[in-house]
């Protein structure tokens, strides 16, 4: 295996106010354009993909965010495309494509936290490489324990249907079992797809309606497939009837209640005035029915504590996590979001009568809003995080807020505007509600420009942010 040399590096290292440390990679420039994503965290330091169309590799950096090595990610073929890389019990399992004899194979393999080979990869299946691009997309999810892992490619049928060929494997890489499943349905009402704890894989779908008038869809009828581990297919599910639209849903499983939990931001189909709010379904696996299937509207308090404009206006929140907890309760957490176009004229010198006409689009991430749910739907409290950011054209990527998810307690952190010069400011909200609010770093202390909402959460207490910033890419690791 080929290994790149080990730089040695010299760490930053920071501390704020209650208790928080941070510490920071050394600052890289990123010539070859490389896309990321933090693994997770193992025996041998923390672990990070990188990776651009031409190649890949993993590094891994100890504590205080020294590079300790970083390695190809190779795999035993020379010519491979990764498709998925995670990491559980100080191993990488890696998802993997490459040609041979004319067809693609897709295949996985195990190594160790130091990126050493564990076994020979396992052939998960093949087709033949002159196939139509598009027709075939390949996606690899495992359970939240990681003991289990599905390989699946969506095959996009003539009649307006669309097949799932399935492959579940333990993590050991033994493939248990070998499923298709073709439902009569457009592949553009596909919304998500699951694989729980116990090896049964889920399969979400929903109408979807669009306009000219807004990029957002729509969502209708929320339903799902479940594939059971002993190679059953139920009938389809509904998360809810025709009288909601969906302007965004979350599905996740609670493993430790059993039960399947969507959410969203919704209203009544009545009219158009109807005041939106959080919509949640809970769909029991044990006793294979729905529990909850609940809308609580934003009270007139709650809108008036939100920051609305003409342009920001109620319907523009969206749902963006769900917080599971352990009594079978959650916490769901919405952000206002939209988009605002600006129409210049610009003169032009040489021909006076035509101008030229240029249009900019501003993406928006205002308040935030967080709310607490029983076990049966029911509301407890809410907290609204006041925040307004505009950026142009660079799609939100350092906008939006981050998320850690604490023993007792959640973090929400965010930049306070768009700029280098921004405090990343933070909320602690506990179980019942209270929040307080500090500003645990200024990052023009350290040229960075951070992207909260990339930033991925390595143990209960730490988070690696990465920062780009005129060309270079560097990682800061928070101590809550």
């Amino acid at each position: 295996m080929k290994q790149f040399s080990i730089l040695i590096t010299i760490f930053f290292v920071a501390h704020f106010a209650f208790g928080q440390t941070a510490n920071f990679s050394l600052p890289i420039k990123n010539n070859k354009n490389y896309d990321y994503a933090v693994l997770g965290k193992t025996t041998e330091g923390i672990m990070l993909y990188k990776y651009n169309k031409y190649e890949s590799m993993v590094e891994c950096y100890d504590v205080s965010m020294n590079l300790k090595w970083s390695k190809n990610a190779e795999m035993d073929s020379k010519t491979n495309t990764i498709e998925h890389i995670s990491v559980h019990n100080n191993k990488l399992y890696t998802f993997f494509s490459y040609q041979r004899d004319g067809n693609v194979i897709l295949a996985a393999q195990k190594f160790s936290a130091k990126l050493e080979s564990e076994g020979k990869n396992v052939s998960l299946d093949s087709f033949p490489s002159q196939r139509n691009e598009g027709d075939l997309d390949w996606f690899v999810k495992h359970s939240e324990d990681k003991r289990y892992y599905i390989a699946y490619y969506v095959k996009k049928g003539g009649d307006n249907s669309i097949t799932l060929q399935t492959i579940l494997l333990d993590d050991k890489l033994k493939i248990l079992s070998r499923k298709s499943l073709t439902i009569s349905e457009p592949k553009k009402n596909m919304v998500d797809e699951l694989l729980d704890n116990n090896g049964n894989f889920y399969f979400f779908l929903a109408d979807q309606e669009r306009n000219n008038a807004s990029p957002k869809a729509i969502y209708t009828l929320p339903r799902f497939y479940a594939m059971k581990k002993n190679g059953s297919i139920s009938d389809v599910h509904f998360l809810s009837d025709k009288s909601k639209r969906f302007n965004s849903v979350i599905i996740k499983i609670d493993n430790i209640n059993k039960c399947l939990v969507l959410a969203g931001i919704a209203k009544e189909k009545k009219s158009e005035q109807d005041v939106p709010g959080f919509d949640i379904s809970k769909w029991m696996l044990d006793k294979d029915s729905l529990s909850v299937n609940q809308l609580e509207t934003f009270n007139p308090e709650m809108i008036k504590e939100m920051t609305l404009t003409p342009e920001s206006e109620i319907g523009n929140f969206e749902i963006a996590d769900i917080v599971l907890r352990f009594d079978g309760g959650m916490i769901l957490i919405a952000e206002n979001s939209y988009i605002t176009t600006q129409t210049v004229e610009i003169p032009n010198y040489y021909s006076p009568a035509f101008p030229t006409i240029r249009t900019y689009t501003y993406l928006h991430k205002d308040d935030i809003l967080v709310q607490s749910f029983d076990a049966t739907g029911v509301a407890e409290w809410h907290q609204l995080i006041h925040k307004k950011q505009t950026s142009e054209n660079d799609g939100g990527f350092y906008s939006s807020f981050g998320l850690v998810k604490g023993k007792n307690s959640i973090r929400i952190f965010y930049n306070e505007s768009i700029e280098e010069q921004s405090n990343l400011a933070s909320y602690s909200i506990k179980q019942n509600g209270t929040t307080t609010r500090n500003s645990i770093y200024g990052s023009h202390q350290k040229n960075l420009f951070l992207s909260p909402k990339k930033a991925s959460q390595v143990s209960l207490y730490e988070a690696i942010i990465p920062s780009e910033n005129r060309g270079y890419l560097q990682f800061m690791k928070i101590d809550f």
